[in-house]
């Protein structure tokens, strides 16, 4: 799988509108972050912005810590933390940024 992600890296590098239709793709996948983001800013628990701006750096929080150490090193980095307190860490700083007024 990880030999798949870099030759597709690379093609979309060398094709860029084979790269936009799989970021449109993708916004189906952060539909779920894009929702939890709307529905609070929506209800003042955040304050407002541009939703999907906002979701995408939560995901990028979080992929920078997950995601791209495995499609760039070929394994996870050893961290001492759990997983999920990471990803905790990482909503603390979203919502930090984000905190409503």
């Amino acid at each position: 799988m990880l030999r798949l992600n870099r030759i597709a890296l690379v093609e979309f590098m060398r094709e860029r509108e084979l790269a936009r239709r799989v970021l449109e793709k993708n916004a189906y996948c952060i539909n779920p972050i894009y929702s939890l983001v709307s529905q609070a800013m929506a209800r003042g628990l955040i304050r407002r912005d541009d939703v999907s701006y906002a979701a995408e750096k939560l995901i990028a929080l979080i992929k920078s810590f997950f995601y791209f150490p495995m499609l760039l090193l070929g394994e996870y980095r050893q961290m001492e933390k759990p997983g999920t307190l990471i990803v905790a860490d990482c909503v603390d700083v979203f919502l930090s940024h984000y905190r409503a007024d």
